[in-house]
């Protein structure tokens, strides 16, 4: 009480004692979270400041997303979205140096072969991850895709088809059913993507499988792509839980099956529902419908503006300009409410610690904030 009505009474008091606060009991840094992309995700881009979104197009800012017939879902979801909203602008290429000379987010389908110096338009576990050619393989293709551009992709990922829910797909595609071992390749290969000084400006993300399989080989799906989340949040990776994203419906409303224990994907995405189409340029089939492919879009604008800087709350940033400085400063004063009280909708900015209230210890977390900011 007493810290409200000096913020109301006195404003420079106020700001005397919330410096004094800050040098006293500014919490230390700690490491950051893991960033987790899931079902959640589809909802939080409607809350993407434009700033972010804005960033994200003139920074020009490339997400390399390779493989299949499944990876067609993000590529064609991206084009689908932006003619719902031109807000979400998207170039969507085989080949990093077709973009055109414009702002928008840049989706790279393509792989680089060096021996041709050509590129293709899709790849599969041969081009990323199955064995140390393959890796080499991603390697050239982020080295010269950094170099067409100019400056490095944002992000990579790696688009997983039926490999793990259809072992004659795995079969076809690694030689064998799908295993620990397989996975265990894939975990190995983004962690030396991340640790590999040559391309490293490059985020790799750890992503989860598709799930439109069956009873029989829906344990094992969820038992790997389980793996691939303890990986991630071991690693304090990025996340892309394409699994999850794909067992919720647009009402969140999620598919359990067998007692509760195998999660598939819902049945609303199913290619037999309309509306189903493809985009101009777009590959043919991707295996789902428009509305799963649109999730998966508006998910990876959320990932490409958390890598551009949003924390995914705007966390002090009360005028939604992408910038903590004093100008959000002047309106914490009016939200305080002291420990154990009740902030408002607008005042979640300025709660810091998630406990509802806006106190002491937000308004010192603020100052770090503001502090970190500053040119």
């Amino acid at each position: 009480m007493y810290f409200t009505v000096l913020a109301a009474r006195a404003p420079h008091r106020f700001l005397a004692t919330v410096a004094w606060v800050f040098l006293i009991a500014a919490a230390p840094i700690t490491a950051a979270s893991p960033v987790i992309i899931d079902h959640t995700s589809v909802d939080q881009y409607q809350q993407i400041p434009d700033c972010w979104i804005e960033q994200v197009k003139n920074e020009r800012m490339v997400a390399h997303y390779l493989g299949g017939s499944h990876a067609r879902q993000m590529h064609n979801g991206l084009v689908l979205l932006e003619a719902q909203n031109p807000k979400y602008s998207a170039d969507v290429n085989g080949n990093p140096g077709l973009f055109a000379d414009e702002n928008s987010l840049r989706d790279l389908r393509g792989r680089y072969t060096s021996q041709y110096n050509s590129w293709s338009d899709s790849g599969g576990a041969d081009h990323y991850w199955r064995d140390d050619t393959a890796k080499q393989t991603l390697v050239s293709t982020i080295g010269q895709a950094n170099t067409v551009l100019g400056y490095p992709v944002a992000v990579s990922l790696y688009g997983w088809s039926y490999h793990m829910c259809n072992p004659s797909y795995s079969t076809n595609e690694l030689g064998h059913p799908f295993s620990d071992a397989d996975l265990q390749n894939y975990l190995n290969a983004i962690a030396e993507f991340n640790g590999n000084s040559s391309i490293n400006a490059t985020k790799f993300a750890y992503h989860t499988s598709v799930t439109d399989c069956n009873t029989t080989y829906g344990p094992g799906m969820n038992r790997w792509n389980q793996m691939i989340r303890d990986e991630a949040a071991a690693k304090g990776g990025i996340l892309f839980d394409q699994a999850d994203i794909e067992n919720w419906n647009n009402s969140n409303t999620s598919r359990y099956v067998v007692n509760n224990t195998i999660y598939l994907r819902h049945p609303d995405y199913a290619e037999s529902v309309p509306p189903d189409t493809y985009p101009p340029g777009s590959l043919n089939t991707d295996h789902t419908n428009d509305a799963l492919d649109i999730r998966k879009a508006k998910a990876l604008w959320v990932l490409l503006a958390r890598i551009a800087g949003w924390d995914g709350l705007s966390l002090g940033d009360f005028d939604l300009n992408c910038v903590v400085d004093s100008a959000d400063f002047a309106g914490m004063p009016s939200c305080l409410t002291g420990p154990g009280g009740l902030c408002s909708e607008d005042c979640r900015v300025f709660d810091f610690d998630g406990d509802s209230d806006v106190d002491l210890e937000d308004v010192a977390e603020f100052l770090l904030a503001a502090s970190m900011a500053a040119p």
